[in-house]
């Protein structure tokens, strides 16, 4: 068994390994197509030089695969470590993807730092390996999914609001500056940057239609709902980020957002639609996704250990 460095000609192997999905999925990447596994892989998210390792055997088959994306949380260092191991016979590679990431983040962080790993909670036997190599849980959130069949409630804004669609790359400053000051209270916040709006943004699955933004009486843009789909499931979407800035919090702003985005997508053709949220989330977001006919579907707990 050798590791080497991701390229580009790797992909089609990448996205087949994620796909069997043998050892648990990877709660970020499965079921996703071709182009979306090619985006996270890249820049500014990743450096895939640094940032992806391959584990290969002898006849040079991929075995393992393993991504870490490197952030500034407060006054810690996070690695987001993900992987997928091909086979049972090949678990062996698990200590040594974990000392790899360890080490990557070390390379970035001198200081207080933390690697951390999402689970699926229903993954109990690799939740079980990851204790044995240190990691403890750390934090958890759920994926809610709800049917566009159901009844959508129509919830207008309060007065002095108004609702459109995003311009996309002309909202940049201020769409990074809504992200920052909506979560810098929410747990492990990493600040949003220009960067990775414009990757996101000018990425062909972007539908600035389905990005709705919502302005107070001066024009400024104070919160969002920022709603993505991907090319192998036309049917589904999932609502990537709601975001109030808080001082516009508790006026029914949030709720405004995702009624009207959910009324689009039915119009849209979308049955389907997913979102993630911590569960002990700060600004009450379970709850409100509850009351607007969002059930939950999955958990997922964050492992973390300190290297």
């Amino acid at each position: 068994m050798r590791s080497r460095p991701f390229a580009l000609a790797d992909l089609d192997a990448v996205v087949a390994l994620i796909g069997r999905g043998e050892l648990g999925e990877d709660v970020e990447l499965d079921g996703k197509s071709r182009s979306t596994v090619a985006s996270a892989l890249g820049p500014p998210l990743v450096d895939p030089d640094r940032d992806v390792r391959l584990w290969c055997g002898d006849d040079g088959a991929l075995r393992g695969f393993a991504w870490i994306r490197v952030e500034a949380v407060g006054a810690e260092v996070h690695g987001r470590l993900h992987y997928v191991i091909g086979a049972s016979h090949d678990l062996s590679l698990e200590p040594e993807i974990v000392g790899w990431a360890g080490d990557r983040l070390a390379e970035d962080a001198t200081g207080a730092r933390r690697l951390v790993h999402p689970v699926a909670i229903r993954d109990l036997p690799r939740a079980a390996r990851l204790a044995r190599l240190g990691f403890v849980i750390y934090r958890s959130r759920v994926c809610m999914e709800r049917t566009t069949a159901a009844p959508i409630p129509d919830l207008p804004l309060p007065p002095g609001y108004r609702m459109r669609a995003s311009r996309g790359v002309a909202d940049i400053d201020a769409y990074a500056a809504a992200f920052n000051q909506a979560f810098a209270d929410s747990h492990d916040f990493s600040p949003l940057t220009v960067a990775e709006l414009v990757h996101d943004m000018t990425q062909a699955t972007y539908r600035p239609d389905r990005d709705l933004i919502v302005e107070d009486g001066g024009g400024a843009m104070v919160g969002f709902c920022y709603v993505t789909d991907d090319a192998a499931a036309p049917s589904q979407a999932y609502i990537g980020t709601v975001a109030v800035v808080r001082s516009h919090r508790g006026l029914g702003l949030g709720g405004a957002l995702i009624a009207a985005a959910l009324h689009a997508l039915r119009a849209d053709g979308v049955t389907d639609v997913q979102l993630h949220v911590d569960t002990d989330s700060p600004t009450g977001a379970l709850r409100l996704y509850q009351r607007l006919g969002f059930t939950i579907r999955n958990a997922e707990v964050r492992y973390a250990r300190s290297p």
